[in-house]
């Protein structure tokens, strides 16, 4: 806030006293001089922003300034070029050759690339045009005035279009390898081409958010500003030979920088998060005023409503013909693991996706009419196209390529075991066995439940793919319902039932609620499976004050806490729970001292289950997951009473 107010008091005074506004423009760049020897790098970074709030400053005092002479012309543009001549002079300070991401130096580097890149929009958005132009410059000439690209011998020796900032702060000494090849990695020289990668993604993030700009500079000078900053021409030129690189001119190097931008390889995501931030920031330059205490919402994340479009815009319209990517992206990709590959391959995709917003854009930019814009796009899409179906291929070799990880079996089996198989937090009616003994599982018949079509990916060895986040739970709840419904099974078929056949909900209730008394009466507890919707239905709207007395049942109900799941109530002491088959038109009571005991086989401590994989022969990529396990219940002789209900309503 302080340097904001001290911009706006220098910048007022231009027109009275402009060798006041041109001390200030340099008195940033002598506090960075004075304090050099014992400075934070938070307090450099905090010089560099002051320096640029003057020129916020100072477009909006060109903006407010409505006098008309050519004296105040000559003020504004001597001015606009005094702030430029400053600006740049911040290579004196930060532009030491011999940088790493430890230096300061090299943060400050990247402070001033982010603000030279505000400077153009903040220009553009005060419809300023010689100052736009200046700006713009200023960016491009800021690769020549900051990176000895000459000094740098490994740039075309590596795979250098994947090094960024971010990468090269945590970078595994294997993905150095995958760089360098057999030369040496040089940390130096890489943080010089983290600079040089992020010089021209600053480059497209600024052309990005120009494209997205209307109403503020005609179309025809905006796309003007596009062809400098993409192809990497200066509009101001000095005479002095520019030894600027990486002009954007094929769509082959295009998608390279996107590859860059979208990969999830070790500490991309930290690189998005920087993207992501100043696009926001260009975005919050001359931001319109929100309403407070309102939520604005958009979607998708700020980066990808503006890059997306300049990617598709850039690569259809530069898609002459098709093309491929370079061979050190083609290498480095095939050393990607899966989930990498999955990541960008829907990434891809996405590319292709066009509006006729987007169609009429690359046509005005390009200068081309409707049919060489649909060739392009064919073009485009098709080469697109090559490069996702070879990710998928090698995703797909790799797949097949791997054996069966015993570790992640064995893992499954762990969690497929979890709180399913005791009497404690085991479902019903599993929990409700008065006894529960394991057997060691090589001594009993064990059951087989087959999961098909299963990914193979899951359990190849070392392949990192994208697992489903509630992958843990799923399988639990997978074995928890064979457990319940095999228990379910075995005590139907073990017990003897007398048959009661029922018109009603109400006769099926009162039924069970008269046999539910004998054996209250008998000293053991009654237990009643409901099927039926109608019944449960019934019982369910008794349990609550709202329901009209009149539809209520005239039983005693009682809902008692700590019970397991699927309890409804007690309805004259029977205890009462939802069966786990869909649309049975049955109910079972019996007492619960009939469930007498169960046996479950154990493959190790605390492990139930016994969990294997088998191939497809059909389709190598899948195969059957197979749950081995064994639950034996054993039930009392005492007789159960089944009511199966013939309403037409269930």
């Amino acid at each position: 806030m302080e340097g904001t107010n001290v911009s706006s008091l220098v910048t007022s005074r231009i027109q009275q006293d402009n060798s006041y506004y041109e001390s200030w423009c340099y008195f940033y760049l002598g506090l960075f001089t004075f304090e050099n020897s014992a400075r934070p790098k938070n307090i450099g970074q905090e010089y560099i922003e002051g320096h640029y709030f003057i020129w916020v400053k100072l477009m909006e005092w060109i903006s407010g300034n409505d006098s008309n002479s050519s004296h105040k012309d000559n003020n504004e543009d001597r001015s606009i070029k005094h702030f430029t001549g400053s600006w740049e002079s911040w290579k004196n300070r930060i532009g030491k050759d011999d940088a790493t991401i430890s230096d300061s130096e090299y943060w400050y580097k990247i402070t001033h690339l982010e603000r030279t890149s505000h400077m153009a929009i903040t220009s553009i958005k005060h419809k300023n045009i010689e100052a736009a132009k200046w700006a713009i410059d200023a960016l491009i000439y800021w690769e020549d005035k900051f990176i000895e690209i000459h000094k740098l011998a490994n740039y075309y020796m590596w795979h250098s279009a994947i090094i960024t900032p971010d990468l090269m702060q945590d970078i595994p000494e294997e993905l150095k390898e995958l760089i360098a090849g057999k030369n040496n990695f040089n940390e130096i020289e890489a943080a010089t081409i983290s600079l040089l990668n992020y010089w021209t993604d600053i480059r497209c993030l600024t052309a990005a958010y120009i494209i997205s700009l209307t109403g503020y500079i005609d179309n025809h000078i905006l796309k003007e500003f596009l062809s400098y900053i993409t192809e990497a021409k200066r509009i101001k030129p000095s005479g002095h030979i520019s030894n600027t690189t990486n002009s954007i001119n094929n769509a082959s190097e295009l998608i390279g920088i996107y590859l860059r931008q979208n990969g999830s390889w070790n500490t991309q995501n930290d690189y998005k998060e920087r993207l992501e931030k100043h696009i926001e920031n260009l975005a919050r330059i001359q931001e319109p005023a929100w309403v407070s205490g309102r939520v604005y919402s958009f979607d998708g994340n700020t980066r990808d409503q503006y890059l997306s479009v300049f990617f598709t815009t850039y690569g259809i319209g530069l898609s002459t013909r098709e093309f491929s990517i370079s061979r050190d992206w083609q290498s480095f990709l095939n050393s990607c693991s899966i989930v990498e590959k999955e990541n960008l391959i829907n990434s891809l995709s996405s590319l292709k996706s066009t509006t006729e917003e987007i169609e009429e854009k690359i046509i005005d930019l390009f200068d081309i009419d409707h049919k060489e814009m649909k060739s392009r796009k064919s073009n485009f899409e098709k080469s697109v196209d090559v490069l996702i179906n070879d990710l998928k291929e090698g995703a797909t070799r790799s797949i097949i390529e791997s054996d069966v990880d015993e570790d992640i079996l064995r893992s499954y089996s762990s969690y497929a075991s979890e709180n399913n198989f005791s009497k404690e937090k085991g479902p019903i009616p599993l929990s409700m066995f008065d006894k529960v003994f394991h057997t060691s599982a090589s001594e009993v018949t064990l059951k087989t439940f087959n999961i098909t079509n299963f990914n193979k990916s899951n359990v190849g060895r070392g392949l990192e793919v994208n697992r489903a986040i509630n992958e843990k739970e799923w399988l639990n709840n997978v074995m928890r319902q064979r457990a319940q419904l095999d228990t379910f099974r075995e005590l139907i078929m073990g017990t003897s039932w007398k048959n009661h056949e029922a018109k009603s909900a109400n006769e099926v209730i009162e039924h069970a609620v008269n046999e539910g008394r004998s054996i209250i009466k008998s000293g053991k507890t009654p237990i009643l499976f409901i099927g039926p919707w109608s019944v449960f239905k019934k019982i369910d709207s008794s349990k609550w004050d709202y329901t009209p007395k009149s539809e209520r049942l005239p039983y005693e109900i009682n809902i008692e806490s700590g019970m397991p799941e699927s309890y409804i109530c007690h309805i004259d002491g029977i205890e009462t729970y939802r069966l786990p088959f869909s649309r049975s038109p049955e109910c079972f009571l019996t007492p619960k001292e009939n469930m007498e005991s169960l046996e479950i086989a154990e493959f190790d401590e605390g492990i139930y289950v016994n969990i294997a994989f088998e191939e497809s022969e059909d389709d190598p990529l899948t195969g059957t997951l197979s749950l081995r396990y064994r639950i034996e219940p054993s039930i009392g002789i005492e007789k159960g009473h089944r009511y199966i209900l013939s309403d037409a309503e269930d």
